[in-house]
């Protein structure tokens, strides 16, 4: 359990851990995430494994990319299993969600009941599902937002901020990724 502020600039900043190369079960963040930076969550900031029955409270606040309440980038075998964000993301970039920035895999049964808001790529769950990432029996009820900055989104080459109560944007590619049994 972590109860202090986690503050700093650059990449991979985490409640609990800020690169997560092993398993994280069974912990909780109560501290505030504050990160100049990408890959910020209050869990872990990216995690190349599983991320299993942990919960957020704390407030995540980023001016980087790759932000969530749980895991801000979730990559490779990054599964995370029956994790709650109850923390408010607030974040000036893209790829936000209330328990993962952008994932590569698989999201279950998972939830958010805190606010979220971001430039682009803003959803409940996952702000971005990437590649073969799947997203199964998962619920929003927080409220999501886009906020629409004309100077980010002119200097990163969009014209559209992109939300959704469960995900912000669905990146296929070539693979089939699946979404089922969600709720907002």
């Amino acid at each position: 359990v972590n109860y202090g502020e986690i503050k700093g600039a650059g990449e991979n900043l985490g409640g609990i851990s800020g690169i997560n190369d092993q398993s994280i079960t069974g912990c909780a963040n109560y501290g505030t995430v504050s990160v100049t930076g990408n890959k910020s969550g209050g869990i872990a900031g990216s995690s190349q494994r599983s991320v299993t029955d942990c919960v957020n409270h704390g407030l995540i606040k980023s001016t980087g990319n790759n932000a969530a309440g749980v895991v801000g980038s979730a990559e490779n075998n990054g599964e995370i299993l029956r994790c709650e964000n109850k923390g408010t993301v607030s974040v000036n970039g893209y790829n936000v969600g209330g328990v993962a920035g952008k994932s590569n895999h698989s999201i279950t049964i998972c939830g958010n009941s805190a606010g979220v808001s971001g430039y682009h790529s803003v959803g409940g769950v996952a702000g971005n599902l990437d590649r073969v990432a799947t997203l199964v029996n998962s619920t929003n009820s927080g409220r999501i937002e886009a906020v629409k900055d004309a100077t980010w989104l002119e200097s990163n080459n969009s014209g559209n901020s992109y939300a959704g109560g469960v995900v912000g944007y669905q990146f296929s590619g070539t693979a089939n990724i699946p979404i089922s049994g969600c709720e907002n």
